[in-house]
């Protein structure tokens, strides 16, 4: 060995394997980036330096613009036969993947379904235990209230006058009690309905889901109907139906010019 030789480290573990599709998309993309930097830059250059001030110079800018789309096309073209091989790689194994899936799937779905009559039937079950308590309780509160015995007839007294204090209180008159019924117990509550829980841990049970349903599209509040979300739904259905319906209500329908190059 040279004396001035640096010593050789031995190569890490791994080094031989290929590159990762990563790396290698990364490399391929690169070229193309080496093949068109150029171009790029010259057409960039060329569209902020355009200035529009006649028809030649007007038409020049087309040409730019056109010939720029051109370029684009063909880094489109290069990234699309560089990256192609792997979407269509990852289709096929998501296909095999799917298709050793499904009959999984389908006894889940199956599965799924035994599940929820159970809850369902369970939900059902509790509601008329409750229903069923809570009518028996009312029964038993019934049979415990004290009976109201008639009030006696008054006696005839002698008529003399009301003694009344210096706040004007008269104390001759006799206090009359309402008779006090039974006191209204507090209704029951739902039973809470428990989960039920798996030797692995899982967890099943029913749960309350919010669910919207348009009754009435004409008497949502203006501050839906009037929003970009449903203006946009609103303007793809007009265009699908503008060859069959040309005159839509409330559709207003004009022309706008449009910049296109060839």
């Amino acid at each position: 060995m040279i004396p001035d030789e640096e010593p050789r480290r031995p190569a890490p573990i791994g080094h031989n394997e290929p590159p990762s599709p990563i790396e290698t998309v990364r490399g391929q993309m690169q070229d193309v980036v080496d093949k068109y930097r150029e171009r790029v830059s010259y057409f960039a250059e060329r569209a902020n330096a355009k200035q529009v001030t006649d028809r030649i110079t007007a038409g020049q800018a087309g040409d730019i613009v056109s010939l720029a789309g051109d370029l684009e096309t063909l880094i489109v073209n290069d990234r699309f036969a560089i990256t192609r091989p792997y979407r269509e790689a990852a289709d096929v194994g998501k296909a095999i993947a799917d298709e050793l899936w499904l009959p999984v799937e389908e006894a889940l779905t199956q599965l799924r379904a035994r599940l929820k009559a159970w809850n369902d039937e369970e939900d059902v079950r509790i509601e008329t235990a409750r229903r069923e308590e809570q009518a028996f309780m009312a029964k038993a509160r019934q049979a415990a209230a004290p009976a109201v015995e008639p009030e006696p007839a008054p006696e005839a007294e002698v008529e003399t006058a009301p003694r009344k204090s210096r706040f004007g209180i008269d104390y001759s008159a006799p206090a009359v009690l309402s008779p006090r019924g039974p006191s209204a117990a507090a209704p029951l509550q739902p039973a809470k309905r428990r989960k039920v829980i798996g030797d692995l841990g899982s967890k099943s049970g029913n749960v309350d889901v919010t669910v919207y349903t348009i009754t009435d599209m004409r008497a949502l509040p203006d501050i839906i109907l009037n929003s970009e979300t449903v203006k946009n739904a609103a303007l793809s259905v007009v265009k699908s139906l503008a060859r069959h319906m040309p005159d839509i209500p409330g559709v207003e329908k004009s022309t706008a010019t449009k910049l296109k190059v060839d």
